[in-house]
């Protein structure tokens, strides 16, 4: 049997195995619901759904995401009727975003499938391993100057 590779040993090829793990089985449940959106668009509505009327700026900030990909998915949003964006009267260059009705409906649809998707895939830890892992990944985005304030 050949030697792992160094890769294997660090914990940016893990996290990202298990993000792509839990983004996949997101995208499962999402599709069983029938809910025509993907797991980044379902994370701008969530987000939205708790903090209506936010800039784009402050989106990609809570959605641990760059503005780029968060504008594209606002737009992709719009055109689905889900999501709609407001510039302000006083400065034109500032934009804010909120659920349309249309898509206030579709995130009380999709109620608790974030919960699911997590309990499904953490089922393996206990409630004090849980703990500590959620603490864990805060401690190192922390010391990355990740503001988890609010979160």
């Amino acid at each position: 049997m050949s030697k792992p590779l160094r890769l294997h040993s660090l914990p940016g090829f893990w996290l990202r195995c298990l993000n792509a793990s839990l983004n996949n089985n997101l995208q499962a449940l999402l599709k069983d619901a029938e809910a025509g959106i993907a797991v980044s668009e379902w994370i701008i509505i969530s987000i939205l759904s708790e903090r209506p009327g936010i800039s784009i700026n402050d989106l990609a900030h809570f959605a641990g995401m760059h503005q780029a990909p968060v504008s594209r998915i606002v737009e992709k949003l719009t055109q689905k009727s889900l999501v709609s964006r407001i510039t302000s009267a006083e400065d034109r260059r500032s934009v804010s975003v909120q659920l349309t009705e249309e898509g206030t409906k579709l995130r009380d649809s999709l109620h608790g499938v974030g919960s699911k998707n997590a309990e499904i895939n953490f089922a393996c830890l206990d409630d004090e391993e849980y703990a500590a892992f959620m603490a864990t990944i805060k401690k190192v985005l922390k010391h990355h100057h990740f503001d988890t304030t609010g979160y």
